[in-house]
């Protein structure tokens, strides 16, 4: 298999001396591939996740957050629906990725240190780690509730699904 750097996509420091081009992307975090052709960025700074054409690096979309600081997103497999966590907030949002018109997503508080996001596919519910808590929220997308809370060991950081989705798989820094 060959590996190797395919594209670069240079964003705007925010220590740069010129003026930032349009559509700028600051502090960028959390990123997941929404198709072939696209990712999807969390800008801690400007609290927006953005949609970018990797072989352009132009924008396809900006949705805002009202979470002080986005850290991490994950997509539905057919790339419709995306989470968002913050840490700050002890929050998640759900994106409609398919919406021309972009309204704010309502905070869903699902736990103290809220970081690591897995979208569930089959059932379209985020799996959420809560580093602080020591717990995983299950967040229906639907309902933008809690379903379910487990207790994991401590400080549960990240959290993804094997490829048949019937293992969520955490990695807990403290265990």
């Amino acid at each position: 298999v060959e590996q190797k750097v395919r594209r670069t996509i240079e964003f705007h420091s925010a220590r740069s001396s010129t003026a930032p081009p349009e559509n700028a992307i600051f502090r960028p975090h959390g990123v997941c591939f929404n198709s072939e052709q696209c990712v999807l960025i969390t800008s801690q700074a400007q609290s927006q996740l953005m949609l970018i054409d990797v072989r352009t690096g132009k924008h396809r979309g900006v949705w805002s957050t009202p979470q002080q600081s986005m850290h991490l997103v994950s997509v539905t497999q057919d790339g419709l629906l995306a989470a968002a966590s913050s840490f700050r907030d002890d929050s998640l949002v759900f994106f409609d990725l398919t919406k021309s018109k972009k309204r704010m997503p309502t905070m869903i508080k699902t736990g103290k240190g809220c970081e690591g996001v897995a979208m569930h596919t089959a059932t379209g519910n985020a799996w959420v780690c809560n580093r602080s808590a020591n717990t995983i929220s299950i967040v229906s997308a639907k309902t933008g509730k809690i379903i379910n809370t487990l207790v994991t060991g401590d400080a549960p950081r990240r959290i993804t699904s094997t490829a048949d989705q019937k293992i969520m798989l955490v990695t807990c820094i403290g265990s």
